[in-house]
């Protein structure tokens, strides 16, 4: 999803029991990183943040990210974009 502001990275550590959500600008450097086990509050997160503005883009981030907590709460493996 191509955003002028950058892209996200989401990963689940079910050692941590954490969902990471890294922020990088288009030229891949690291903005930020977000830590949390609550999709929806991930989710606020970024917008409070400003980290995107695209209602493409955050349409895109929510449902990935309530993928990443029900893995993270089933223990099943995540991986982004399946």
């Amino acid at each position: 999803m191509p955003d002028e502001k950058g892209y996200f990275k989401i990963y689940v550590n079910h050692y941590s029991e954490k969902i990471y959500i890294l922020f990088f600008s288009n030229h891949h450097e690291l903005i930020g990183t977000i830590v949390g086990t609550n999709a929806e509050a991930l989710g606020k997160k970024i917008i409070e943040l400003k980290l995107t503005q695209n209602l493409q883009h955050i349409n895109y981030i929510g449902r990935e990210l309530t993928k990443a907590e029900f893995c993270l709460f089933s223990g099943k493996p995540y991986i982004q974009d399946k």
